[in-house]
């Protein structure tokens, strides 16, 4: 293993699906999803992480960055290689930990790579498995002579009807069926369709956006959609496909500028069962519930207006 501030391949795949792992277990052992921030470290702008460029990071490496940037105190949500803290005038302050970050490339099959499973859990029939490049990076705070990084992306702001008229644009606007009324919120993978309690009686209108994005990410797994294994309850698969609901529902509410809270925590030790028997698990739950979140958009229309959107809110 290189050093921490070797700035690539910090550690190997195991070791590094671990330690990710194990950082989540550990909050999750404390009731706390880490993949739920319902704040920003500075009002008015997004506290997802990005990259010196202003990308968002996606997956898990939004997951773990966001975790970093709460638990440290860290001001930015920007986050650097040591290559481009250089390239932008500065250096990393003596004595600063870099925070590993994983990059799965697909590669045509060859005996000099080593195959590692495909992050969206699927299996590939074209010839070609996932790569994992590990690098280093860190956060602006951590960071001496840095000049001209770019702004944190704003947050989406306005009053409450406005980012739940955002939400109905955005649910509504896919092919999904909803039905309502009742005290049970689910989806039905034989009926294709998701069934929800009314609006008013929930206790928070925001519970009924968030809980709705929960279904809604359900529904992408359907077999003529992203087609996920829903599994029994009780079986790891049904573990799996609620913590991809959770983490997708998560990113969604994020993206309205709606808050969001863990919906099921009642799920939490079925979490703990199945990362301890699976260290890539997080991993690809993150992944899929990253491909839930674009499926969503894609179907919505509304990845073609994020920028304008934002700028409207």
């Amino acid at each position: 293993m290189k050093s921490p501030n070797s700035g690539s391949d910090p550690a190997n795949r195991r070791d590094f699906f671990a330690e990710v792992t194990g950082k989540i277990m550990c909050a999750l052992e404390q009731g706390c999803a880490p993949w739920v921030r319902p704040w920003s470290e500075n009002p008015g702008t997004s506290a997802i992480p990005i990259s010196a460029s202003g990308r968002q990071y996606r997956g898990i490496n939004r997951i773990l960055l966001g975790m970093e940037q709460s638990l440290l105190g860290y001001n930015s949500p920007q986050w650097y290689t040591r290559k481009m803290a250089n390239q932008a005038g500065g250096h990393i302050r003596k004595g600063e930990k870099g925070t590993p970050i994983v990059f799965f490339k697909p590669v045509d099959k060859s005996p000099s790579e080593p195959e590692g499973p495909d992050p969206d859990d699927n299996n590939d029939s074209t010839g070609r498995f996932w790569v994992h490049r590990f690098y280093y990076v860190w956060n602006r705070d951590q960071l001496e002579g840095v000049d001209g990084a770019p702004a944190p992306e704003p947050m989406v702001q306005g009053p409450r009807w406005h980012l739940h008229r955002r939400s109905d644009y955005l649910a509504l606007g896919t092919d999904a069926k909803f039905e309502y009324g009742g005290n049970r919120a689910y989806y039905s993978p034989g009926a294709d369709r998701i069934v929800l309690p009314l609006p008013d009686q929930f206790y928070h209108e925001d519970d009924f956006h968030s809980t709705r994005f929960h279904e809604l990410v359900h529904w992408t797994g359907h077999t003529s959609r992203l087609g996920r294994r829903y599994g029994r309850f009780g079986d790891p698969d049904y573990a799996r496909e609620e913590l991809v609901a959770e983490m997708g529902a998560a990113f969604l509410c994020e993206w309205c500028g709606l808050l969001a809270e863990l919906q099921h925590p009642e799920y939490i030790a079925s979490w703990l069962r199945v990362l301890d028997e699976d260290k890539s698990a997080v991993i690809v739950a993150a992944s899929q519930a990253q491909k839930a979140f674009d499926f969503i958009l894609e179907q919505s229309g509304m990845n073609e207006e994020v920028s304008d959107l934002r700028k409207a809110a």
